[in-house]
């Protein structure tokens, strides 16, 4: 998008130019001198745009917000299904987690024995 004023469209002039800003009723930092009221400073800068583009921005910062919500709403409701799969997920991981711990004690209780079967038969023979 364009936001530099055409020679086509009828940009406002400013009714007011910056230096004749009236000065801040907010404190201002030392060493500066006084500054511009926030206001004043935000019309002189709405008046530097034609009001076509300013429409045209308004239309798209409200395309954005729809589509902000809607996104908003997608992720609260996957964050919702994601909690919900995590605490059955979570229980099935830790039987799984437990199923594994004793099949490798069986398997070790078992290598065990097969390695003091071998050294009876070598003793033997």
């Amino acid at each position: 998008i364009d936001l530099a004023p055409s020679a086509s469209s009828s940009a406002r002039e400013p009714s007011t130019p910056v230096e004749a800003l009236p000065a801040a009723v907010t404190p201002h930092l030392p060493g500066t001198g006084p500054q511009p009221h926030p206001l004043a400073v935000l019309e002189a800068c709405a008046q530097l745009m034609p009001d076509a583009k300013v429409a045209e921005l308004q239309v798209m910062q409200g395309q954005t917000l729809e589509q902000m919500q809607r996104s908003r709403r997608l992720l609260t409701e996957f964050n919702a299904m994601s909690e919900m799969e995590f605490g059955v997920l979570q229980g099935d991981f830790q039987r799984h987690r437990r199923m594994l711990a004793e099949m490798k004690a069986d398997l070790e209780t078992i290598c065990d024995k097969v390695a003091l079967s071998q050294q009876r038969l070598h003793s033997i023979s």
